[in-house]
C-alpha cells in the first residue's frame, strides 16, 4: 500500500470525529449562544445545556482519540506484520479503556461526581474478572502454543 493511500485511510478515519470535536468545543465555550438558537425549541435551563455541551465535548474527545490510537496500532501491526490485520481483541480492548477513561473524567469533570470510589470498585471488579477467566487465558495460550509447535518443525536446534 503506498504511502498517499495509507495517509488517505488515516484522514478518513479522523476527519468526522475531529469535526465534531471542533463542533463540540466550540458549542461548549459558546453555550449561550446556543441556549438563545434552541431556546425557541426547547425548556432547557442553561446550566444543564453547558453540562450536556460538555458531555458532549467527552464523548467527541474519546472518539476522536480512539481512531488516532486504534489507527497507529493498525498501522504498525500492519507495516511490521506484512500487511496483516491485529487483532481485533486488542483494539477493542484499547477502545473499551479510552472510553473508561473518558466516562470517569466526565462524571469528575463535568458532572462533579467524587469518582475514588468508582475507580476502586473497576479495580476489584478487574481482579475478580481477571481470577474468573484464568483457567480460561491459559487454556487458550497452552492451545496456541501446541498449535504453533505442530506448525514448526522441529530442527533439532535447541
Amino acid at each position: 500500500m503506498k504511502i498517499h493511500s495509507l495517509l488517505l485511510v488515516g484522514f478518513n478515519r479522523i476527519a468526522v470525529p475531529t469535526a465534531v470535536l471542533l463542533v463540540a468545543l466550540y458549542a461548549h465555550a459558546h453555550a449561550s449562544l446556543v441556549h438563545s438558537l434552541i431556546g425557541g425549541l426547547f425548556v432547557w435551563p442553561q446550566d444543564e445545556l453547558t453540562q450536556s455541551l460538555g458531555v458532549f465535548r467527552w464523548v467527541a474527545g474519546a472518539w476522536l482519540l480512539e481512531r488516532l490510537v486504534t489507527g497507529s496500532i493498525s498501522a504498525t501491526h500492519r507495516a511490521r506484520h506484512a500487511g496483516a490485520s491485529p487483532p481485533r481483541i486488542l483494539l477493542n480492548f484499547v477502545a473499551a479503556i479510552i472510553y473508561f477513561l473518558a466516562t470517569v473524567a466526565m462524571l469528575h469533570f463535568e458532572l462533579g461526581s467524587e469518582i475514588t470510589g468508582l475507580v476502586a470498585t473497576s479495580g476489584v471488579l478487574t481482579v475478580v474478572v481477571g481470577v474468573a477467566i484464568r483457567d480460561m487465558i491459559a487454556d487458550f495460550f497452552r492451545r496456541t502454543g501446541a498449535q504453533f509447535r505442530a506448525a514448526v518443525p522441529d530442527r533439532g536446534l535447541a
